[in-house]
């Protein structure tokens, strides 16, 4: 007799005499075979049954001639059977025995009920006929289905901590072929070794913990462990779980001691650990003036030809290393902002104690998403009119007009806004200081660095709209910027940004815009220059002046090559009467030819300039006359423009 015969439900008893299989009902909690052996008249040569076992789900089955019983068992499913003798081949028989051997006194003393003394006669009872306990084990090389880390977090991470918290709370497995499950951490890190040509990115992975999947019926893993890395930068960590079969004891050598055979790895989950310490200094090397091309290519459409500069740009140069912080570090930008930290009540909602909980600030955004750019200018002033408190100038951007130019004023006053920057990475607008501490708050405006293989230097490229002025000048407050970083709303306290550094006053380009067009008779061009400009300067110079070459190609030399060009005709074209566009015409001795012709435009800016007398130590000056100034001129814009 065998109990808890998979396939068979509770009571279901399936009866194998020498005639055949009978399916009858028995008070029993799993399910019953019952298979006799041969006729009394074959002792002692008795014939012997065969178990197989199948995969599947099936109910069993008896080959009467193979003597067989076929059981089905699922892939990954343990069976339990017990199995003990049987007192009759049917249970008229059993009756009979047990009333010949004096055992049916036995069940009743025991206080069996009568359906249970049934189940005894057909050797239920382990009073009457004690079981033994048959394994059935259908064992996988590998667990049935991946793990998966599908929710988890970091808890607990404090400032300057080389450590984290790490709470994954619902990791799955396939908890019957799985016996355990190795956590590894698998994250990139940018290293930039002063040392080498070029930064590096490293693949980093490293054992985190080990977890038994000891309940055969739970799907879903929970662990709180504390991860060392052994810095406090900022990293993106992927959590990757590897399940190992639970039955690895039944496999061969050759296979059992191959991790790669009896292991299946799974989903990771991706979580951010937090740049804990502020970021190094930036090491500034200078700021210079930049500005780029709109147009790919310079061509002719038709009879006219269109060339734009955008001006407004600042490159950064700075030297290695970088990735203080980790991955993902920016060059900041500080602006001033009116905004103060105030303490939460203490039954304010929201409170974090375990700062790995908090991510950027509130006013963290990504490209001036979130927050909109009038929402960004409004959270820093009420108006565009903006005192700096003097013992906060030596850390905020400061910017405004160059004084020998008269045009129109900055955006705003003494700073940029938020909105004055061009296509930034992030703004934050709600971040302190070490300089100043965790009360005066500031807004930072990101720029993603690039790396320069020649110059072995970083470079950052930053773009700032100055509205209508001209020239106006800038100095820059610039930090390194991580903004994965700590920040405590309970204290105030954050590390996204490093120590400042100021850069040297530096200018921002104005924009221009050239259109040349070929006349409809061929022998005429007109040229026109867009962009802001000044009303006047010292010198009484109404806007800066415009000079318009057309050269021609030299016969048989590249068109590559500068030299292989002449001038023609030079003419200057005037200014429209206070606007922002300069436009003349030139008139041609020839028809313009094809491939034969260009434009060379040059803007000039008018100014005093110094003689060649010098002052000397003693006070007098190199010929002993008095100081003279003498008008100079500068270019300021060029551009070159083929009429093909």
């Amino acid at each position: 007799t065998l109990q808890g015969v998979p396939g068979l439900g509770v009571g279901e008893f399936m009866e194998v005499t020498l005639s055949g299989v009978n399916m009858v009902s028995i008070a029993s909690p799993r399910g019953v075979a019952s298979i006799v052996f041969d006729p009394d008249a074959s002792w002692p040569a008795l014939s012997s049954i065969i178990l197989k076992m199948v995969s599947g789900t099936s109910k069993p089955s008896w080959d009467i001639g193979a003597r067989t019983l076929t059981v089905y068992v699922d892939k990954g499913e343990q069976v339990q059977l017990t199995f003990s003798s049987n007192v009759g081949e049917t249970e008229t028989e059993a009756s009979g025995n047990m009333a010949n051997h004096g055992m049916w006194k036995a069940v009743a003393d025991a206080g069996l009920a009568p359906d249970q003394q049934q189940a005894a006669m057909r050797g239920l009872a382990w009073l009457i006929t004690p079981g033994r306990i048959l394994n059935l084990v259908h064992g996988t090389q590998k667990p049935l289905k991946k793990p998966a880390v599908k929710k988890g977090e970091v808890s607990f991470r404090d400032f300057s901590s080389t450590d984290a918290e790490i709470t994954l709370d619902d990791t799955y497995v396939h908890a019957k072929t799985t016996h355990k499950v190795d956590m590894h951490s698998e994250w990139s890190m940018w290293i930039d070794d002063v040392n080498k040509p070029l930064p590096e990115e490293h693949k980093e992975r490293a054992f985190f913990y080990e977890q038994l999947s000891v309940d055969l019926t739970k799907d879903t893993l929970t662990n709180v462990a504390k991860q060392e890395f052994g810095d406090t930068k900022y990293r993106g960590v992927t959590y990757v779980p590897t399940a190992t079969t639970r039955f690895r004891e039944y496999m061969p050598r050759a296979i059992g001691n191959d991790a790669a055979k009896i292991t299946r790895r799974g989903d990771g989950k991706l979580l951010d650990v937090l740049s804990s310490k502020r970021p190094d200094a930036v090491k500034l090397q200078y700021v210079v003036p930049s500005f780029h091309w709109v147009e790919e290519q310079r061509v002719l459409v038709g009879n006219i030809i269109t060339s734009t500069r955008k001006g407004g740009g600042l490159r950064v140069w700075m030297d290695r290393p970088w990735y203080s912080s980790g991955n993902g570090e920016l060059l900041g930008v500080i602006l001033y902002s009116t905004q103060k930290w105030k303490a939460k009540p203490a039954s304010s909602e929201g409170k974090v104690g375990k700062f790995g909980k908090v991510g950027p600030s509130q006013g963290f955004t990504s490209k001036i998403g979130s927050l909109g750019v009038s929402g960004l200018a409004s959270s820093m002033f009420a108006s565009s009119k903006v005192d700096i408190p003097e013992t906060i100038e030596p850390y905020v951007t400061q910017w405004g007009l160059d004084p020998i130019w008269l045009s129109a004023p900055t955006p705003s006053d003494s700073t940029p806004l938020v909105t004055n920057f061009v296509d930034p990475k992030v703004v934050l607008t709600n971040v302190s200081l070490e300089e100043t501490g965790v009360v005066q708050r500031y807004v930072v405006v990101g720029y993603e660095p690039q790396f320069d293989p020649d110059r072995r230097q970083w470079f950052c490229d930053i773009s700032i709209d100055p509205g209508d002025s001209y020239y106006p000048f800038i100095k820059l407050s610039l930090v390194r910027l991580q903004p994965m970083s700590l920040s405590d709303p309970d204290t105030g306290r954050d590390v996204y940004c490093s120590r400042t550094i100021l850069s040297e006053f530096c200018q921002l380009a104005p924009d221009r815009k050239a259109t040349v067009k070929i006349e409809d008779d061929k022998k005429s061009i007109t040229v026109m220059v867009e962009g802001k400009t000044y009303r006047a300067n010292t010198t009484g110079q109404i806007g800066s002046e415009i000079e318009v070459t057309l050269e021609k190609r030299t016969d048989g030399a590249a068109s590559a090559n500068d030299v292989a060009w002449r001038p023609v005709v030079t003419q200057r074209i005037d200014r429209i009467h206070a606007s922002n566009a300069w436009a003349g015409m030139l008139v041609l001795p020839t028809e313009v030819s094809a491939n034969q012709y260009r434009v060379v435009i040059k803007e000039y800016e008018q100014f005093f300039s110094d003689t060649e007398r010098r002052q000397t130590n003693l006070g007098g000056f190199t010929d002993g006359g008095n100081m003279e100034f003498t008008l100079d001129k500068r270019v300021v814009y060029a551009d070159v423009l083929p009429l093909f």
